[in-house]
């Protein structure tokens, strides 16, 4: 299993409008969220977000079978249109939660006829290729958005995507699905400003993951501060600041 970071990025990317790398002490660009998970028998996009078109080309996707989407906020679902005006070509099966749809349905009304959408609940064992994928709840937007994360295995390792969650939901059905996976992506800027949630202990929370190996992305260094300062934040919590177009397994 070959797995690529596409987007360690947040909402307004990095570098944001109206600023550049060197003004805001980055080292590289920051698309937003996605993870390409690949076997010889199935490729799959976890987010579809509004860099998706470069995204693609840039890591030389040329077939993808199925494509997952955390919640439909922009940063997440804004490549949806992009996707959506080829996947009568292309074939990709395109999964979301009940309100990711309706707010398709409400917002892009002009891409309903085009997708071929379904619906994933909680807890559902998606089959593609052979790869399964499971979505567990978080805790983020509720209850407009049905927010999920996904856990994707195959033969016998677990990759788990969780880039924008300010709680897991343990308790829920499937909420333990992020626990134990071989490697973990999950959002890093409450690990980077401390302050950022005042009753929330981020880094306890992702640590009891237990991940073997854990990466931090949807983070922004116009937020977080600079690449030098997330890098070291990271590593003294046993993590690791994530970059775009890295091969974490593979």
């Amino acid at each position: 299993m070959n797995v690529t970071l596409l987007g360690s990025g947040e909402m307004t990317g990095v570098p944001p409008m109206f600023t550049d790398l060197e003004s805001i002490g980055a080292e590289r660009r920051r698309r937003r969220p996605g993870l390409l998970v690949e076997t010889a028998a199935a490729t799959v996009m976890l987010d579809v977000s509004p860099d998706v078109r470069e995204q693609v080309l840039e890591a030389q996707i040329d077939t993808l079978d199925a494509a997952f989407v955390t919640h439909f906020h922009h940063d997440h679902a804004g490549g949806i249109d992009d996707l959506g005006l080829l996947v009568p070509h292309v074939g990709t099966d395109v999964r979301m939660t009940e309100t990711a749809i309706s707010h398709l349905r409400n917002e892009r009304e002009y891409l309903v006829d085009d997708i071929d959408v379904e619906t994933i609940q909680h807890g559902d064992q998606v089959t593609v290729g052979d790869l399964t994928v499971v979505p567990f709840p978080v805790a983020h937007g509720r209850p407009e958005f049905d927010t999920v994360g996904f856990a994707v295995y195959h033969e016998g390792t677990k990759v788990v995507y969780a880039p924008d969650v300010e709680r897991f939901c343990p308790d829920r059905p499937a909420g333990a699905e992020y626990r134990d996976a071989d490697l973990l992506f999950v959002e890093g800027s409450p690990i980077l400003q401390e302050d950022l949630y005042d009753e929330i202990d981020f880094v306890e929370i992702v640590g009891e993951a237990a991940a073997d190996r854990t990466v931090l992305v949807h983070v922004n260094e116009f937020f977080d501060g600079p690449t030098e300062t997330m890098v070291e934040t990271a590593e003294e919590h046993g993590f690791e600041l994530g970059q775009d177009f890295e091969t974490y397994l593979g």
